[in-house]
């Protein structure tokens, strides 16, 4: 089942990244058709220079209204061909919230709830919030520590497997907490509570 799983997610993977191309070409085939047919109408002279310097205004005046577009665009192409965090089935955390990734575009990306609701965010705005890399590496982190007696600790290990299988993560997650508690009971490492002091009144009954 994991390696069907695996293989799926890497076929949808595939088919996203040649989608995105696809549109991609589409984009620029269409920016270098443009091009060769004022470059041929300049050559053939059909064209005058203040014929096309009309329309060059005309397109400046366009891409500055459009600029937005442009820029989104721009951002969108570095994120999923320059960038590239992640691909189709990869866990990927949002605003806080973790979801599995559904579908890669060249503007956009779906991603999946653990309820199953999608949600579609634009590649631009992914971008913008510098997703991180996950480290091979485990971290032993100090917190704080209360009244000189109580020291807090966080480890924050990494999984071997991919973050797609959420239910076998959350049972890993759990096997490393309890084999974190055998160790510490092997050692006799424990807490027990400082001696408290009792004060005692005598109360005159008559």
């Amino acid at each position: 089942v994991k390696v069907y799983t695996s293989r799926k997610a890497l076929a949808h993977s595939l088919n996203d990244t040649k989608t995105a191309v696809k549109q991609l070409n589409k984009l620029v085939t269409a920016i270098l058709m443009v091009v060769t047919l004022v470059i041929w109408l300049l050559l053939l002279e059909v064209a005058t220079t203040k014929v096309l310097l009309f329309f060059s205004t005309q397109m400046v005046a366009l891409a500055f209204i459009i600029r937005n577009t442009c820029k989104n665009l721009f951002e969108s192409i570095i994120f999923v061909f320059v960038m590239h965090p992640y691909d189709v089935g990869d866990r990927f955390v949002v605003d806080g919230v973790p979801m599995l990734v559904e579908e890669m575009n060249l503007l956009s990306t779906v991603f999946l709830k653990l309820d199953n609701e999608k949600v579609y965010y634009p590649n631009a705005l992914l971008g913008a919030q510098n997703p991180h890399h996950w480290s091979p590496i485990h971290t032993v982190v100090v917190k704080e520590i209360e009244n000189m007696n109580k020291m807090k600790m966080a480890l924050y290990s990494n999984h071997t497997i991919t973050f797609q299988e959420y239910s076998e993560r959350n049972i890993r997650r759990s096997e490393q907490a309890l084999a974190i508690k055998k160790i510490l009971d092997d050692l006799h490492i424990d807490y027990s509570l400082l001696p408290q002091h009792v004060h005692l009144t005598k109360s005159d009954k008559n």
